[in-house]
């Protein structure tokens, strides 16, 4: 029944997904822009709280039911007894994001605004002199 669900559910999860991603990279262009979303990225990048991660982490979970499902259901479907299913097997996941953080991506824009910053001022250096 949960199976039934969850593929009735995924034309419109695919959408969600799409939609966040597209999002996460209207925030990611504004914060070439814009120093203080660059920032908040940054610290979202580095503490694994950001929409990649998040989106990353629905993935990771959505393949882990998919192998519990697996796993599982040819036990539920032939009735057989609990006892035959290898319960070690069965231990705690814990989900590790294995991004790795691109310093040149962290930097690239305070450098375009540092630098942008310092052509403008010399222009206007220039005028006054």
């Amino acid at each position: 029944m949960q199976h039934m669900a969850d593929v009735e559910s995924a034309g419109s999860s695919k959408q969600f997904q799409a939609k966040m991603q597209s999002r996460n990279d209207a925030a990611i262009y504004l914060g070439y822009l814009l120093p203080n979303i660059q920032t908040q990225l940054v610290q979202s990048q580095i503490a694994k709280t950001g929409m990649e991660n998040q989106l990353n982490y629905a993935q990771g979970l959505k393949n882990f039911h998919e192998k519990q499902r697996l796993y599982f259901y040819p036990y539920i479907f032939e009735n057989a007894n609990a006892n035959i299913v290898d319960w070690a097997k069965q231990t705690v996941k814990i989900y590790n994001d294995l991004q790795k953080i691109n310093l040149f991506i962290v930097f690239f824009p305070y450098l375009i605004l540092i630098s942008l910053l310092l052509i403008l001022s010399q222009i206007k250096f220039r005028k006054l002199c």
